[in-house]
């Protein structure tokens, strides 16, 4: 993503944490200067080289809207930090290493920080529904 305010956005800058969808409304709803009751973080802090906490951790449900059948494949809910993703499935993917998401690690064959990790990515998608069935 680029951002362009002249007037508000006074450095050039990277920024590498988290973010997600509902960050977005969060971020307009600041704007705006309106109430904002949603679980997103607004992006302005990042945008005026405030101090902020990066997300460890982020859920997103996806879901594409598409006339096409096909894409409805494609909806799912999945967590993730800054290198695994885990989809409400099971599927868990090291993005760094596998960032086309093809080949799901093995739970038998996960070291003990990729359990904790997938451990705590598991905990934050129990706050989610499951999808429904198509």
């Amino acid at each position: 993503m680029i951002a362009s305010w002249p007037s508000k956005i006074k450095n050039h800058k990277t920024y590498s944490g988290l973010i997600n969808f509902n960050d977005f409304y969060a971020t307009f709803s600041d704007i705006l200067g309106v109430e904002d009751d949603s679980d997103g973080e607004s992006l302005m802090d990042i945008f005026s080289d405030n101090k902020i906490k990066k997300r460890d951790i982020t859920t997103i449900y996806y879901d594409p809207m598409s006339f096409s059948p096909s894409t409805s494949k494609l909806r799912n809910v999945f967590s993730q930090d800054h290198r695994y993703k885990l989809y409400q499935n099971g599927d868990f993917f090291d993005m760094e290493k596998d960032i086309l998401e093809v080949n799901p690690l093995n739970q038998e064959d996960l070291d003990n920080n990729e359990k904790n990790i997938k451990a705590k990515l598991a905990f934050e998608l129990e706050f989610f529904p499951q999808l429904p069935r198509n």
